[in-house]
């Protein structure tokens, strides 16, 4: 994910080895979600979303990727 700190937009990407259901989700510090990015099925390979922080309060967030086989999450500054 770039850039980090984010003021506007980031770039999320991720590879699934597989076709899976994804699910991005952004929580702030309290656990509470924030904005749902992707909540579907892709296909086996690259991919990338875009994730507009421009109606977000600065702070630090977490970005969640979730899929079948497990999850990942990556700690986010929000700086205007």
């Amino acid at each position: 994910m770039h850039p980090n700190p984010v003021a506007s937009r980031a770039m999320i990407g991720y590879y699934l080895p597989k076709a899976t259901t994804v699910n991005v989700s952004i929580t702030d510090t309290y656990g509470r979600t924030v904005q749902v990015l992707s909540d579907k099925s892709y296909s086996a390979g690259n991919h990338t979303i875009f994730w507009d922080v421009e109606n977000l309060n600065p702070g630090i967030y977490l970005v969640t990727i979730k899929t079948e086989g497990g999850f990942i999450s990556k700690r986010v500054v929000v700086a205007k």
